[in-house]
């Protein structure tokens, strides 16, 4: 166990310095009157108080999800996660290749070449223990590589009636609104 740092406003901007920022702008997107808004200003707040220029921009889910499969205009996406985040086969959904890149970019795809390879490795691997192995190795990519920085964790409670057709529950991932397709 390593505690938290304590928060230090001037080492952080020590270190910004250091680090060689120069004023530049940090543009958040997030959904609109989520909790992640409410997380986007908070974050806000935090820049400002050690320098860093910080704007949030609160959109509508399809402008959310339109601005996700652009690279301009914003530079930190603040989303939400559940505890899912670490599940692994949640996360191959995440960075995994399934889009068209013929369209250009697409949302949530990191292009790294090793870790789609370890990726296409898990997907027709049977082995457990290798599998760990593969995962350990990806977790080491992202952490190297700062693909997510995880900041907050959203819990949300659901209950449904059992009468209700085709709403499955998905324990530690996120819920369905559709027929089993299998």
């Amino acid at each position: 166990y390593t505690p938290a740092p304590q928060f230090d406003p001037e080492k952080a901007k020590e270190l910004l310095a250091e680090g060689g920022y120069n004023g530049e702008e940090l543009i958040m997107i997030c959904q609109s009157g989520t909790k992640t808004q409410t997380m986007a200003e908070i974050l806000q707040g935090q820049f400002m108080n050690v320098g860093i220029k910080a704007t949030v921009n609160p959109m509508d889910n399809a402008s959310w999800g339109a601005a996700m499969r652009l690279t301009e205009g914003w530079n930190l996406n603040v989303r939400s996660a559940t505890v899912a985040t670490m599940d692994m086969n949640y996360q191959r959904s995440t960075i995994s290749y399934d889009y068209d890149l013929s369209q250009g970019n697409a949302p949530r795809v990191i292009r790294n070449e090793e870790m789609e390879n370890l990726i296409l490795e898990d997907i027709s691997c049977g082995d457990s223990a290798r599998r760990k192995e593969i995962w350990a190795d990806i977790s080491t990519i992202m952490n190297e590589e700062v693909y997510y920085i995880p900041l907050f964790a959203e819990f949300n409670t659901y209950g449904y009636n059992k009468n209700v057709d085709d709403v499955y529950a998905f324990p530690l991932q996120y819920w369905a609104y559709f027929a089993d397709w299998n």
